[in-house]
């Protein structure tokens, strides 16, 4: 035998096991039977299976190209899309793609741009606030453009669901207008329920364009059991465990509240991927209907041509019939490409497409620039990314003290 008792204990005698033992793993494993083995061998088995374990976890974890950060995992495309746009004669090509938006809706461009080319009946109430004017006369600019609180205040250069809230009193108002020293919007509540990301593209010489992508946002939510607060409801589920302090944060009066059986819940008012939103595709439901609604905006003004619609609405059926329905914002050339996530594509699929997307892009910019649309210039564009990146990195700071 490999053990001997010995004060009260089994001690491993030095004595190498064999495959044929009936306590090795290997006989043991044979004929399935329960053994308690004490040995440096089992536990070198033991410490291997561990560490593959947490190998192919790992690896697994940097195969996700939806967990990568985009800048990684579109490092081969950027490359391929520099040497691709200098061919034009100019690093900011797609500065021209959508006419009506400051460098054709690239990362940090003003949201309202978007409002001033599309119907004004597409979109809720808004109204622009500058930093510096006082709270009273901001206040009393709120008030007299008809809005009432509740309402959603977000900035206007923002992006990834930064300091967008939901303000119900003049105290909350106070605050955030005292804190956000960037231009900033406040805009009507959309009650509907549905909300979808439409990803539209047009070439100019073309009167219809087409729809790329289509997919329903599903935010962050509960549902209620009639018995557990909303504390409880969020700690005891797998997709809001990992949020659970910034929900804390955003519903710490609600927190204690036990919604009704059945009650939906949204936890996080932003529908978007990084605050753990899930995109169901809708591709399926793309049609001559839908593609229309979407030309009769890209033409009202001829601003928008490439770029991603963030909706809410009654439902799809009634976003088709162009009723009970609101543009919430529309992103340009900069726009995530939420369709091709949470649909189990693999990288090939996703490289392929946006490879697509962007050679449509290119040729509806370069379209613009023949028929006179003139490019940012070159410092012109350094400069604005630059001043949108101190943007973006004050909007994170505020979004933490809020």
């Amino acid at each position: 035998m490999n053990f001997s008792y010995s004060e009260g204990q089994f001690v491993e005698k030095p004595k190498i096991m064999t495959i044929f033992s009936t306590e090795s793993p290997f006989f043991v494993s044979l004929f399935h039977q329960k053994a308690y083995v004490v040995s440096s061998t089992t536990r070198r088995i033991e410490d291997a299976k561990t560490t593959e374990q947490h190998e192919e976890s790992f690896l697994k974890k940097i195969l996700d190209w939806e967990k990568l950060p985009n800048g990684v995992f579109l490092l081969p495309l950027i490359v391929w899309g520099i040497f691709r746009t200098l061919k034009s004669g100019t690093l900011w090509t797609m500065s021209t793609a959508n006419p009506g938006l400051t460098f054709g809706g690239f990362f940090g461009f003003p949201k309202t741009d978007a409002y001033k080319v599309l119907p004004p009946e597409s979109y809720p109430t808004t109204v622009l606030i500058k930093p510096g004017t006082d709270f009273e006369t901001a206040f009393s600019t709120i008030k007299e453009a008809g809005l009432e609180f509740p309402f959603v205040v977000k900035p206007d250069g923002g992006m990834v669901g930064l300091l967008v809230r939901v303000v119900e009193d003049e105290a909350a108002l106070r605050k955030y207008h005292h804190l956000v020293q960037a231009d900033w919007m406040a805009q009507k509540m959309v009650d509907y329920q549905t909300e979808v990301g439409v990803f539209y593209v047009r070439h100019p010489n073309e009167e219809k364009g087409q729809i790329v992508g289509l997919n329903q946002k599903v935010p962050l939510s509960v549902l209620g059991d009639g018995s557990s607060t909303i504390g409880e409801l969020v700690k005891s589920n797998e997709r809001t465990i990992p949020f659970e302090n910034e929900i804390f944060e955003k519903q710490e009066k609600n927190w204690n509240y036990v919604p009704a059986k059945g009650e939906f819940f949204q936890l996080i008012f932003t529908g978007n991927r990084k605050n753990g939103a899930r995109l169901v595709t809708q591709d399926d439901k793309i049609d001559d209907d839908l593609i229309a609604i979407l030309d009769e905006w890209s033409h009202y003004k001829e601003g928008i041509f490439y770029g991603r619609y963030d909706i809410k609405c009654e439902s799809l059926e009634s976003l088709k019939r162009g009723e009970n329905y609101a543009i919430l914002e529309f992103n340009g050339v900069h726009s995530g490409y939420g369709h091709l996530y949470h649909c189990g594509k693999k990288p090939g699929e996703v490289y392929k497409e946006i490879k697509r997307l962007w050679n449509l892009l290119y040729d509806i910019s370069i379209t613009h620039h023949k028929n006179g649309e003139p490019y940012i210039s070159f410092f012109g564009g350094w400069k604005f990314i630059f001043d949108s990146l101190k943007t973006f990195k004050k909007l994170g700071k505020w979004e933490k003290e809020l």
